[in-house]
């Protein structure tokens, strides 16, 4: 084993601690990369990973720690029409806007927004398995700059 793993495995696992939170606000990020999924449900979505690099519009007395600044990821659901096509909502041309793509086609407007900077709408809400723990959502994203 070496040494930094050694150092890495000492105590005891009860007394590893959640990661914290990050305070609600919004915070410039950078879009890495975006997925097409599919939930457990059946209904598709898109999938960007945004890595946050810094507070924008945060409370004054939030603590941000060390490393806390993290990549976050922004689902975009569809929802099935009428006559039963899948369809993204607004909020995905509030996405697109704030990449400054929305007046490119699909899917290259989902494609060229990976690297562009916006600002995210980070939120908290307790994790489903475990309430003491909280995690950071993505509500939306924003036109980085306002």
């Amino acid at each position: 084993m070496t040494d930094a793993f050694s150092s890495l495995m000492s105590g005891k696992p009860k007394d590893i601690e959640p990661p914290k939170a990050l305070p609600p606000g919004v915070y410039e990020g950078v879009i890495e990369k975006y997925e097409e999924k599919v939930a457990k449900t059946g209904r598709p979505y898109i999938e960007f990973l945004v890595k946050l690099t810094s507070p924008v519009d945060v409370p004054e007395d939030a603590e941000i720690e060390p490393g806390a600044l993290r990549s976050l990821p922004f689902r975009i659901f569809a929802k099935e029409g009428e006559d039963g096509k899948w369809t993204v909502g607004y909020s995905f041309r509030k996405a697109m806007e704030a990449t400054g793509k929305s007046n490119v086609e699909f899917p290259r407007c989902i494609e060229e927004s990976i690297g562009e900077t916006v600002w995210a709408e980070v939120e908290q809400e307790p994790d489903q398995r475990d309430p003491e723990i909280i995690r950071n959502n993505i509500r939306g994203l924003l036109k980085a700059g306002g």
